[in-house]
């Protein structure tokens, strides 16, 4: 007999509470800034804790279809299922990105444009602009023919709202982004905002200021009175925009010279100017106090997947190195236009969750629900606030969320559930927001696909150079 669950009531909202990229189609997107609570708990959002607990990762059946194994990033199943050369073609491609090959990547995307399945052309359009975006290539994007329809499917709405086109026209010659980056990490103060979002000093031109560190956002941003201190001056007169939860919010391309965080120097880099008001977040308190945040500005994916970092907030340190060369191994942390990062659940099934520090709850979908035959519903219901938007309440909550990296586990209990919205073609399970960050130590290294949770206020573990295995 079939066991029936509860039926539970999502809200249709997106993930992002502002603008998760839809890896490469809405190019210019915030990072989240969600805001979770429980009418039953205190004001603090899920309760989290880690430990360590060595999990194996056990063999699940592949998805249904082709390309139910495709969101899920499962090349080996998608490869069995491909039943058309150009679905094997374009599982080539995936792999390529999974693997961080984005050179390769680009070129299998690119051959698959003109393909006569629908389904087929649109996913590889949005692999391309994810490919060519990582590499820098504005010029490239920008030469990239019009949007094509891809027959209703659910991709084709968020390729038909692309602002991809607009801002690759204007960065098109802009020169490229050159980090210097020392082997040895450099470890710099961080403080948490009254959000908990990691906050770290950052020179603009050589005037300092304080920025949030968000994983969250494809692209860094910068208020335009900052940017106006700091001689930051717009690329264009026209105004663009980046996506929102609430819709599109006006910005201007401009390009940072020199921006300095510790020992690190980045150059050239682009950035998204916001009107300052567009930069701040009312947070609600108990008794329904409203605290709003302000940001000078928010360094973004664009600067942190070229780096090696490790995010202690239990010792108050942010570590920036430059990424070493490892050899090759599964990758557990994924770019697809935004960091995904594959972990394990309680009993080891393979999950998916984002990896947004802009975000401060951590949240699970729908697609989780779909993966738990007992997911166990609180009594509370949750609230999501997002910045510049309004508040989402009645949220269903979940009593005990479980993941983990295979050494060690995250424990949360009352994790906020909302409605999966496809990233891309990749269907989440969840996102770690910066609330993790508080009870855990997190290790990310997006070039060589590498992350790990580790106990807060812990040192670098003897022979931890992978990240992940810790040496017995």
């Amino acid at each position: 007999m079939a066991r029936l669950r509860p039926r539970v009531h999502y809200l249709g909202m997106r993930l992002d509470g502002f603008g998760w990229a839809l890896c490469g189609c809405l190019l210019m997107s915030f990072g989240c800034a969600h805001r979770s609570q429980s009418d039953l708990i205190s004001d603090t959002g899920p309760e989290i804790s880690v430990r360590r607990m060595r999990v194996a990762q056990h063999g699940i059946p592949p998805g249904p279809t082709f390309w139910n194994s495709v969101s899920e990033l499962d090349v080996t199943a998608a490869r069995a299922q491909a039943s058309t050369m150009s679905e094997r073609f374009f599982t080539d491609a995936l792999s390529s990105l999974v693997e961080g090959n984005v050179v390769g990547a680009e070129v299998l995307f690119h051959s698959l444009l003109a393909d006569p399945d629908p389904l087929v052309r649109g996913r590889a359009r949005i692999g391309l602009t994810v490919s060519l975006n990582a590499q820098g290539k504005w010029q490239d994007l920008a030469a990239l023919p019009p949007e094509i329809d891809v027959g209703g499917d659910t991709v084709g709405d968020m390729v038909d709202r692309a602002a991809v086109d607009s801002w690759a026209g204007v960065l098109r010659d802009v020169p490229p982004v050159i980090i210097d980056a020392p082997v040895v990490p450099d470890v710099l103060p961080v403080i948490g905002s009254s959000v908990g979002t990691p906050i770290i000093k950052v020179f603009i031109n050589g005037h300092e200021r304080y920025f949030w560190v968000d994983t969250g956002a494809t692209m860094s941003l910068l208020a335009s009175d900052v940017a106006a201190e700091c001689g930051v001056v717009p690329l264009t007169t026209d105004t663009l925009a980046i996506a929102a939860a609430q819709g599109r919010i006006d910005a201007r391309p401009a390009i940072a010279s020199v921006v300095r965080i510790g020992r690190i120097t980045v150059r050239n880099l682009p950035v998204a100017l916001l009107d300052p008001a567009a930069l701040r977040l009312a947070k609600r308190l108990a008794y329904g106090r409203l605290v709003t945040v302000k940001l000078d500005g928010v360094i973004g994916s664009d600067v942190l997947r070229r780096l090696s970092v490790v995010l202690d907030m239990g010792a108050g340190t942010m570590s920036l190195a430059r990424p070493a060369t490892h050899a090759p191994r599964r990758r557990s942390l994924i770019w697809i236009g935004f960091p995904v990062v594959r972990l394990l659940t309680r009993d080891g099934k393979p999950v998916l969750f984002g990896l947004d520090t802009g975000a401060d709850s951590t949240i699970v979908t729908d697609a989780w629900m779909d993966r738990t035959p007992d997911p166990g519903l609180s009594p509370a219901k949750g609230r999501i606030d997002a910045l510049g938007a309004t508040h989402a309440s009645d949220l269903p909550v979940l009593r005990n969320v479980t993941v983990g990296d295979g050494e060690y586990i995250l424990h949360l209990r009352n994790v906020p559930i909302v409605q999966e919205r496809r990233q891309t073609f990749v269907a989440l399970d969840g996102v770690l927001g910066s609330d993790v960050l508080a009870h855990a130590t997190l290790r990310m290294d997006i070039t060589n696909g590498m992350f790990s949770i580790r106990a807060p206020g812990m040192g670098p573990l003897p022979n931890d150079t992978a990240f992940v295995k810790v040496a017995k």
